[in-house]
C-alpha cells in the first residue's frame, strides 16, 4: 500500500492444497500496478527526462492524477493441478485469466485501450527417470486465447545428467499464431507496391505464423557455485519486413548462480 498515493500497489494470494497423497492444488492472485505506481511515471508523453522538469509545468497533485493515469494496473489468477499418474509419471496442469487496464487520456497523452481478459490454457506431462536415472523431461500444449491473437503452443524440455556435476537441457518451443480483431484495418496482402510492410503484416495476420525455437543449456555445478549458458534461435515463417521475408533471431546467455 502506498501511503503517498493512498492507493494499493501489489496484492497477492498464493494457496496450495494437498488434496490427496497423489493430488495436489494451487491458486495464485496478483493485482498490482504494473509498473508500480509512482511519480516518476508521469513523465510518460511529456517531453521530459527528469520528474523535477513536470514541477515547473504542473503542481504536485497534477503530477500525482498523471502518475496515477500512466499507470495501469494488471491482474493474473491461475489456477494449478498435478496428479501423480505412477511412479514416473505426473500430470500437470495450469489454468490462468489476465488482464491490463486501459488508461484514461491526460496531460496531452492518448487514452490507451485495456486487454480485456486474456486466457491460458496448458496441460503437460512430467516424466523423470526416462532415459537415466535423475533427468526430467516435460512436454505440453499451451493454447493462449488473447484479445488480438490467438497462439498454439508445443512446449519440450528435457534435463539431463551427464555427469553428477554436468546437466544438459535442451528444449523445443513451435508457436502457431493468428492475429485477429484488427484485420479490417491491414492492407491487402497482394497491395505489395503500395505499402510492402503493411501487406505483409496482413498476410501474417490473416494467414498465421510459424516460430519455431530451439535451445540448448548446460549447467556445471561447483561447491555451492552453478555455472549455466544458453544457446539457440528461433525462426518465424514471413515477417513484417517488405517481402515477407523469413525472420531469424540468435540468443545467448551465460551467468552463475551462488546458493547459500
Amino acid at each position: 500500500y502506498d501511503l503517498y498515493f493512498g492507493d494499493l500497489n501489489t496484492a497477492l494470494v498464493s494457496a496450495n492444497w494437498q488434496i490427496g497423497p497423489r493430488t495436489s492444488a494451487t491458486l495464485f492472485v496478483d493485482h498490482r500496478h504494473s509498473p508500480i505506481l509512482a511519480s516518476w511515471n508521469a513523465i510518460q508523453g511529456q517531453g521530459v527526462d527528469r520528474l523535477e522538469d513536470l514541477q515547473d509545468l504542473y503542481s504536485d497533485s497534477e503530477i500525482k492524477d498523471l502518475a496515477r493515469d500512466r499507470t495501469p494496473r494488471s491482474t493474473l489468477v491461475s489456477l494449478g493441478g498435478s496428479q501423480q499418474l505412477s511412479d514416473r509419471v505426473q500430470l500437470a496442469i495450469d489454468i490462468s485469466a489476465s488482464r491490463l487496464s486501459e488508461t484514461p487520456a491526460s496531460g496531452g497523452v492518448d487514452a490507451m485501450p485495456g486487454t480485456g481478459w486474456e486466457f491460458s490454457y496448458y496441460p503437460q506431462l512430467v516424466v523423470s527417470g526416462l532415459f537415466a536415472n535423475g533427468d526430467v523431461g516435460t512436454v505440453g500444449v499451451r493454447y493462449f486465447d488473447g484479445s488480438l491473437s490467438d497462439t498454439w503452443s508445443l512446449i519440450v524440455n528435457e534435463r539431463y545428467p551427464l555427469t553428477p556435476r554436468l546437466r544438459i537441457l535442451p528444449r523445443l518451443r513451435v508457436d502457431w499464431r493468428t492475429n485477429r480483431g484488427r484485420d479490417e484495418f491491414l492492407p491487402n496482402p497482394d497491395d505489395t507496391d503500395e505499402d510492402p510492410i503493411g501487406s505483409a503484416q496482413a498476410a501474417r495476420s490473416r494467414n498465421g505464423s510459424l516460430t519455431v525455437r530451439p535451445y540448448l543449456g548446460l549447467e556445471y555445478r561447483v561447491w555451492k557455485v552453478t555455472l549455466f549458458g544458453d544457446a539457440g534461435m528461433e525462426w518465424t515463417s514471413g515477417s513484417f519486413d517488405a517481402g515477407g521475408e523469413d525472420e531469424y533471431i540468435y540468443a545467448f546467455s551465460g551467468g552463475l548462480r551462488y546458493d547459500f
